[in-house]
């Protein structure tokens, strides 16, 4: 008898650790889930307007874009010396703006601009991006490496992250 009872004793806390691990596991699942989708409710889409090494624009900055007349000024140094020049871009600023990463005068060829992501996490806009360098041989040109991209408009800040 006494052997029963200490069977069914651990039988029955067997199957409640059993049950409650179970739960956990649910649970812990459910976080996991949330937590990915909060992850890609806060990432932007973004659209690459001008990628290129020949910008003419000599000073290291990044700047956003709210308005045509900006995008025009910035365009206008871009075709300075191209012929015929690029379009202009059509950007609806009451829906959209334009972020821009400009490396400045580079003394060689090779430098790219690559974007990790954009994420809002409510209070910002958080550009994260990093500068390739060249490696090994590279052609002695000046350069003025740019990226603009085009992205849904918000009234938060823009802050720019560089990476390794």
């Amino acid at each position: 008898m006494k052997n029963f009872s200490l069977f069914l004793i651990l039988s029955i806390l067997l199957l409640v650790f059993s049950i409650s691990c179970k739960c956990k596991k649910k649970t812990s699942n459910n976080t996991t889930n949330l937590a990915k989708k909060e992850a890609k409710e806060t990432s932007i889409p973004y659209k690459i307007l001008f990628n290129n090494d020949h910008s003419n624009i000599k000073d290291e900055e990044n700047v956003v874009i709210k308005n045509i007349s900006d995008l025009k000024a910035i365009y206008a140094s871009i075709n300075s010396t191209r012929r015929p020049g690029l379009p202009l871009p059509k950007v609806d600023f009451n829906k959209e703006e334009v972020l821009g990463i400009f490396l400045g005068e580079k003394s060689s060829a090779g430098y790219e601009i690559q974007i990790n992501s954009i994420q809002n996490n409510g209070k910002e806009i958080v550009v994260n991006y990093k500068i390739k360098t060249p490696k090994g041989m590279a052609s002695m040109v000046i350069t003025q490496p740019t990226l603009l991209v085009l992205i849904p408009k918000f009234d938060l800040p823009v802050i720019f992250k560089k990476g390794e």
